[in-house]
């Protein structure tokens, strides 16, 4: 399966919906599965309807939608069936999962949105839920013919893989081969239709049903490819970290940064300027995933050195997928290192007790898609928020 494509025919080929997201109607994952649904491809009934959704007397799964759910950041309203099934409409629906949802009103204040004019904007879809192992698969970033696929059938009973050249790379699937084969077909089918740049690395959702029938969900755009242009071929320097996990490659002389191990989130919404790296010590979800998208590397630390399946247990949720997949590079590094970085602990330091500090660290970073390595560079140092 080659994935790597032309570049002057991929240049003819645009993503059309970010060129006119006036075709996703409003509702990027209903357009988008009935847009994929003619072209052959498995999708659940979807209804018009929250009535004509229970009419229809099948098991049902809501979806909220925005216009910003395409391309932008995910998960900021969750409407959960089980919490809203004996509300009578979508407008009773609608302003309860309101009242429930409080991300909405950080994204609004970090992109200076009326939180009004978000809400109007918020609809629903109705579709027939289908039972067995919920997939995500993404396509690497950087090297051909790759792809990381994530399955749960049930919190004990989860995985994480890494499939390429037609073999398991990482961790056993609980999927089977042969139906990986046949995620990766249906990727690759989703991924060069018409409407979408074959360019484009997404993250696509899918369900493998108890009937073995593979069901297209969702369409989440996440990074184009870029192939690297250099190969790491020395060792690492005296002091150098080893990343235990590498997706996506950074330019061939790599990236030197104050990369953010802190960042005050409560008391600031601001979005930071320019930001290259960051580590996963956080603070605030909502700045974190639009972070993810906007910055060059994500930094995952690990009491392992080594790379298994247990790294990346539950990271099959919304935060984790857009950690791992919007950066241009995410990494996992052995926490060792960075233990003793500003004198003290760093098992014991309390991130969430200075929220009027911003905390980073010098870092030297390159990565070639499969090989990375971090240098400390410099002093860490805090940074006051007046």
């Amino acid at each position: 399966m080659v994935y790597l494509v032309n570049t002057m025919q991929v240049s003819k080929h645009p993503d059309m919906y970010v060129q006119n997201p006036a075709l996703l109607m409003s509702q990027p994952k209903r357009a988008i599965a009935e847009y994929v649904k003619k072209h052959g491809i498995l999708v659940p009934d979807i209804y018009d309807s929250w009535k004509d959704a229970v009419k229809s007397g099948k098991q049902l799964l809501v979806r909220s939608e925005h216009p910003q759910d395409y391309s932008g950041a995910s998960d900021l309203i969750r409407a959960d069936l089980s919490k809203y099934s004996f509300l009578k409409g979508e407008a009773d629906m609608k302003k309860k999962i309101r009242k429930d949802s409080w991300k909405p009103k950080e994204y609004c204040k970090y992109y200076g949105l009326n939180l009004d004019d978000f809400w109007a904007n918020v609809s629903f879809s109705f579709w027939e839920k289908i039972n067995g192992v919920s997939i995500k698969i993404v396509a690497d970033s950087a090297i051909d013919s790759r792809y990381h696929i994530f399955s749960k059938k049930d919190i004990s009973n989860e995985s994480y893989t890494i499939f390429g050249d037609g073999e398991t790379l990482a961790p056993k699937s609980i999927i089977p081969k042969d139906k990986i084969l046949d995620l990766v077909k249906l990727y690759e089918d989703v991924r060069n239709l018409p409407n979408f740049s074959p360019l484009h690395c997404p993250i696509i959702e899918a369900k493998l049903a108890k009937n073995g029938k593979l069901y297209f969900l969702q369409y989440h755009r996440a990074r184009d490819f870029e192939a690297p242009n250099f190969c790491i071929d020395k060792p690492p320097k005296p002091g150098t970290v080893f990343a235990a996990y590498v997706r996506g490659a950074t330019p061939k002389d790599g990236y030197e940064c104050n990369a953010t191990l802190h960042r005050c989130a409560k008391n600031t919404l601001e979005l930071p300027k320019d930001e290259i790296a960051a580590f996963n010590q956080y603070t605030g979800k909502v700045l974190s995933e639009i972070m993810s998208r906007l910055r060059k590397v994500h930094i995952f630390m690990s009491d392992d050195a080594i790379f298994f399946p247990g790294l990346f247990k539950g990271m099959d949720d919304h935060e984790g997928i857009s950690r791992l997949f919007k950066p241009q590079v995410s990494l996992y590094v052995p926490r060792i290192p960075f233990k003793d970085i500003y004198g003290g602990s760093f098992d014991n330091f309390d991130f969430h007790e200075p929220e009027r500090k911003n905390f980073f660290v010098p870092l030297k970073i390159i990565a070639d898609g499969r090989i990375a390595y971090v240098e400390i560079v410099g002093k860490p140092f805090i940074e006051e928020i007046k």
